[in-house]
């Protein structure tokens, strides 16, 4: 997705136009990744709902420097899919299932089939291929990969800036994001 100038200005200007217009240009596909992460309708809603909240207050920390509204919203609203699998996780004390459901490539019509992400993500280096299938695959946290792959923690954010440089040579950023988002196995 390209940067889109109206929002970067609004977010100055008036941030409350803003996340309508986020909302407006962006709600779909965020609506659809949430809906594959969490596999369930209301909770993708509230997901999304919840995460354009912390977008709004949050605001006067977007850099359009380090990317674009569209992958900063998507970060967000995707950490707060991920808190509340972890949450329904701990509630239910038992394995996360995410469901496979087609409503994101539907929506957007990305050829992800096409585009061979575990093929991309086998060729990296093991140490990096791992923090990837943790962080991305498995929605550990940080903290937590780095206990499971017993490294330090500054040793795991340095392996995950580097697989996903690597991966960015294959894909353009905005796009890495969203495949990852959706977790394509």
């Amino acid at each position: 997705m390209k940067k889109n100038p109206d929002i970067e200005s609004l977010i100055i200007q008036a941030p409350r136009e803003a996340i309508e217009l986020i909302y407006a240009t962006y709600g779909e596909s965020l609506y659809g990744i949430l809906f594959r992460i969490l596999g369930d309708e209301a909770r993708a809603q509230d997901a999304l709902q919840d995460g354009l909240v912390k977008c709004f207050k949050k605001l006067h920390t977007f850099d359009a420097a380090k990317g674009s509204v569209f992958t900063w919203c998507l970060n967000i609203c995707r950490n707060t899919a991920l808190d509340e699998l972890r949450r329904i996780e701990r509630q239910h004390k038992g394995e996360i299932r995410l469901k496979a459901a087609g409503v994101y490539k539907e929506s957007v019509h990305l050829p992800v089939d096409a585009l061979d992400l575990p093929e991309h993500i086998s060729r990296l280096a093991p140490k990096y291929r791992e923090v990837i299938q943790k962080l991305y695959y498995q929605g550990f946290t940080q903290q937590e990969a780095s206990e499971a792959l017993n490294v330090p923690l500054g040793t795991l954010k340095t392996r995950t800036r580097i697989a996903l440089r690597e991966l960015r040579k294959i894909f353009a950023p905005e796009l890495l994001f969203i495949l990852l988002a959706i977790r394509i196995a």
